[in-house]
C-alpha cells in the first residue's frame, strides 16, 4: 500500500506523513515545476509544466489498494476506476457511490460561471485547525480501512469489527502513575510527567500518542477518568501521602467516574514505584512496620477490592510492571533487581491477586514487552505504541487482535525493534545514564548538607516543607523556626526554595529572602533559616 499526493499547494502534506510514520506507509508527492517541494519522509516527484501533467502521472504510478489525496475531482474518479481509495483535502471520502454526483455538480457550477461572464472567481476560504482535526480523523480512518481490506480478503472491515467488539463504545478509566499522564486529561492538581519538555523529549503531542489514548482509539471507546498521579504507589505512605496519593487509598479509588457516567472498563497500570522505592515484599515484608506503609500484596488487594466495591459493574483490567530499553542509550541496561528485589517478586504478587479477586490480567512482563523509553522508565512515542499494542492485544478477541497486527506492520507479523541483549540482569545491576547520575526509578532528589555536621540530608520528593511541625519533611527542632519555615519544590528542571512568611527569616548565601516570592537554587548554595540551622545545597539526583 502506498500513498500519493496531488500535491500543488495542498495543505495537508504534514498531517499525511505523520500518519504515514505511524503506520509505516510510504509516500510520494507529486508536484510540477512552478511548486518544488521538499521532504524528510516522502518521495518527491517534479513533473514538466503541462495543465494535467501532474495528474497524469499521478494517475499512471498508482494501483489497486493505494491511497490518493486530491482534491480534483476528474483526478479521484480515475483513481477510483483503478481501485484506489481517494480523499479530498476537507476529509471527504471519494467513492464510487458518489463521485458520479460530485463531477455533475463540478460540471454545473463551471457552466453557471461561464453564462454570468465571471472570470474572477472566489478564493477559498482561510482554512482553520478545526479542518485539520476533521481532516486527520478522517485521513486516519481511511488508512485502517484501507489496511484491513487489503491485508486479507476474508476480514471484515475495521469498522465492521469495530462496531461489534464488546468495547465499542464503552467508557474507560485509568489508574495509574507518570506513565499515564498527560497534561490536560489528568484532573487538575494531580502531579503530571507529561508536560512541556518532557512531552517534547518523548514526541508525545496528544493523548493518542500515550499508550492508553491508542487502546481507547483502538476499541471506539471514550475516556471518562485518567486517575494517574506522577510518582503514585500502590502502597499508602502516611508521611508522604499529601504529595503521592496512594493506589489503594480511598481518594483514587473512589474518583474513577464522573458527574454522569461510572466507568465500564478500569485500566490499572501501578506498581512501578513500590519497586523502586523498595517496598518490601515476601518474609522481608513481616519485618515492616505496618504504621509506616501498608505493604504491597495488602495494599494491591486493597485497592482492587475498594475499586471493585465502588463500582460493581466495572471491568478491571490490570498490568504486570513490564521492562524497558532506551534506543538512544545502547549500554543502558533494565535493572531487574533493584534495591534488594527483583522485578519478579511485585509481578507475581500481583498476578496473584488479581486472580484472586476476579479481575483480568494483562501480563507485560510475560509477553515480553520491552518498551523504549527517554529515560529507563518514561516511554517515548516508540513506548507508548509497544504498551498500547500489548493491551489491546490482551483485551481483544481473535479478529482484533489479527487487526492489530494487521494495522501495525501490514503483514501479520510482529515487529522485533528491540536490541539484541541479554534479559538477565546481575543483583549488583544499577542504571547509570549520566556519570554521578542515578535515574529512572524515582523522582527528583534534593542533597543537603547541614554545614555545622557535615551530615547529608537526601529527600526523594518534588516539594516538600521545612519547620518545627511535624508534618515537615525537613523537621528542625528550635523556637526560632516557624512551624512551617519555608517549602522547597521542582519546576522546569530546577529546584527552588521559599520562605513561607516565617518569622526570624530565611537566608540564601547571606541574604534574607523576600517573603512569599521563590529563589532558584544553584550549586553550593549556603541555605539559612533564622540564624540557627545552615544547608548547603550541592546536587540533585534526576529521577522517575
Amino acid at each position: 500500500m502506498h500513498i500519493f499526493i496531488d500535491a500543488d499547494a495542498c495543505p495537508v502534506v504534514g498531517i499525511v506523513e505523520k500518519i504515514a510514520k505511524k503506520y509505516n506507509l510510504p509516500v510520494t508527492l507529486l508536484c510540477d515545476t512552478n511548486h518544488v517541494l521538499y521532504s524528510e519522509y516522502s518521495e518527491v516527484i517534479v513533473v514538466g509544466e503541462g495543465a494535467d501533467a501532474v495528474d497524469y502521472k499521478l494517475i499512471s504510478i498508482c494501483q489497486k489498494g493505494d491511497i490518493v489525496v486530491s482534491q480534483d475531482y476528474g483526478v479521484a474518479a480515475m483513481a477510483l476506476g483503478k481501485g484506489a481509495y481517494v480523499i479530498h483535502q476537507s476529509g471527504k471520502w471519494y467513492t464510487n457511490d458518489n463521485i458520479d454526483q460530485m463531477l455533475m455538480e463540478r460540471h454545473l457550477n463551471k457552466k453557471a460561471r461561464r453564462s454570468s461572464h465571471k472570470n474572477h472567481l472566489k478564493g477559498p476560504r482561510k482554512r482553520t485547525r478545526e479542518d485539520d482535526e476533521r481532516f486527520t480523523q478522517s485521513f486516519e480512518r481511511l488508512v485502517q480501512m484501507a489496511q484491513a481490506r487489503e491485508g486479507k480478503e476474508n476480514f471484515t472491515s475495521y469498522y465492521e469489527w469495530r462496531d461489534r467488539n464488546r468495547y465499542y463504545g464503552k467508557k474507560f478509566s485509568i489508574l495509574g502513575d507518570s506513565i499515564s499522564t498527560l497534561k490536560g486529561y489528568n484532573p487538575q492538581g494531580y502531579k503530571v510527567f507529561y508536560d512541556t519538555d518532557n512531552c517534547k523529549r518523548a514526541n508525545i503531542e496528544a493523548y493518542t500518542d500515550t499508550w492508553w489514548g491508542q487502546v481507547l482509539e483502538f476499541f471506539g471507546a471514550e475516556l471518562l477518568v485518567n486517575n494517574s498521579w506522577s510518582g503514585s504507589r500502590v502502597t499508602k505512605f502516611p508521611d508522604q501521602e499529601q504529595l503521592f496519593p496512594a493506589g489503594c487509598s480511598d481518594e483514587r479509588t473512589s474518583s474513577l467516574h464522573s458527574m454522569f457516567a461510572t466507568p465500564d472498563v478500569l485500566l490499572v497500570n501501578l506498581g512501578t514505584n513500590d519497586w523502586a522505592f523498595g517496598v518490601k515484599t515476601g518474609k522481608e515484608a513481616h519485618d515492616q512496620n505496618k504504621a509506616w506503609s501498608e505493604l504491597f500484596k495488602d495494599a494491591y488487594r486493597a485497592m482492587l477490592q475498594k475499586v471493585k466495591y465502588n463500582y460493581p459493574e466495572c471491568e478491571v483490567w490490570c498490568c504486570t510492571l513490564g521492562t524497558t530499553f532506551i534506543s538512544g542509550n545502547p549500554q543502558f541496561r533494565f535493572p531487574y533487581q533493584y534495591a534488594g528485589l527483583h522485578i519478579e517478586e511485585y509481578n507475581e504478587i500481583i498476578r496473584r491477586i488479581v486472580r484472586e479477586e476476579k479481575c483480568k490480567l494483562i501480563d507485560l512482563y510475560h509477553m515480553n514487552t520491552r518498551y523504549d523509553s527517554i529515560d529507563g522508565t518514561h516511554p517515548n512515542i516508540n513506548g507508548m505504541k509497544t504498551i498500547a499494542s500489548a493491551v489491546c492485544y490482551g483485551m481483544a478477541d481473535a479478529a482484533g487482535r489479527y487487526f492489530l497486527q494487521l494495522r501495525k506492520n501490514g503483514n501479520g507479523e510482529r515487529k522485533n525493534d528491540l536490541p539484541d541483549e541479554n534479559n538477565s540482569a546481575s543483583a549488583e545491576e544499577y542504571v547509570f545514564i549520566n556519570q554521578g547520575i542515578t535515574t529512572v526509578l524515582y523522582d527528583e532528589i534534593i542533597s543537603l548538607t547541614n554545614e555545622a555536621t557535615g551530615e547529608e540530608i537526601q529527600i526523594r520528593a518534588v516539594q516538600f516543607d521545612c519547620g518545627r511541625s511535624n508534618d515537615c519533611m525537613l523537621k528542625l527542632v528550635n523556637t526560632a523556626i516557624s512551624r512551617n519555615h519555608a517549602s522547597f519544590f521542582y519546576e522546569k528542571n530546577s529546584w527552588f526554595i521559599r520562605d513561607n512568611h516565617s518569622t526570624n527569616g530565611t537566608w540564601i548565601n547571606g541574604i534574607r529572602m523576600e517573603p512569599g516570592k521563590k529563589y532558584q537554587l544553584s550549586a553550593d548554595d549556603v541555605i539559612g533559616f533564622a540564624g540557627t540551622y545552615q544547608y548547603i545545597f550541592y546536587k540533585t539526583i534526576h529521577c522517575n
